[in-house]
């Protein structure tokens, strides 16, 4: 890749995949039934609420940043690492055909995440006052799980066609985390647990002489 674009592109390879794992990470555990969620809830509900909000605060924050300008700042001189910097280095590279088609990727992903970036700059990178109060005319827009998965599924094909330009290949990236020891091994031990939990119970009736069913003051 040309200039700077090769190691700003694999900065971003990392901070997407990341993004990929908290998302797996969260749909396994929040967003697969209600038999996942109860299982949450009657292990640890409370520490499980503070694994979700923190979750999805981190996607949502990252994503804002990917879609952030190329500068910020009052005098536009800091410089951030989003998609829009490789734009303007595949432009700077006099790769047109593909800055055009990245342009019109990251304006679709821009339409994508207007309600997560207006999350981001009233409540999650800022506490705006008439919003935590309560007194903005109109309520923000809440992100929705299907949001966040448009909004990745383009973040992805981004990637692909800078790979696929550059490499002469087609997309051969797998964004979902392959490692192990993942959110599943978690809820496999919290099945165990929960049942372990269920069977002394039972045991413990029963030496009380208490039969099944039997919820009778002694």
């Amino acid at each position: 890749m040309p200039g700077d674009l090769g190691p700003q592109y694999a900065r971003l390879f990392q901070h997407v995949a990341w993004l990929h794992a908290n998302w797996a990470t969260f749909r396994y555990l929040f967003v697969s039934g209600e038999d996942r969620v109860g299982l949450l809830n009657d292990t640890a509900s409370f520490f499980f609420k503070l694994v979700s909000h923190a979750l999805r605060r981190e996607i949502i924050l990252g994503i804002c940043r990917l879609t952030d300008p190329a500068t910020s700042g009052r005098q536009s001189n800091q410089e951030n690492l989003s998609l829009e910097q490789v734009v303007l280095e595949a432009r700077k590279a006099s790769d047109s055909k593909l800055a055009d088609r990245l342009t019109a990727i990251l304006e679709r992903l821009r339409e994508l995440v207007i309600p997560m970036r207006k999350l981001r700059h009233k409540i999650l990178a800022h506490s705006d006052l008439p919003t935590v109060l309560g007194r903005l005319p109109e309520p923000l827009q809440g992100v929705r799980p299907i949001d966040i998965q448009q909004a990745l599924k383009a973040v992805a094909t981004f990637m692909d066609a800078v790979q696929g330009y550059y490499c002469n290949s087609g997309p051969n990236v797998t964004w979902e985390p392959v490692a192990g020891g993942g959110a599943d091994h978690l809820v496999i031990a919290l099945e165990k647990a929960r049942q372990a939990w269920t069977d002394e119970e039972a045991q413990a009736r029963r030496q009380a002489g208490i039969e099944p069913g039997d919820d009778r003051e002694t």
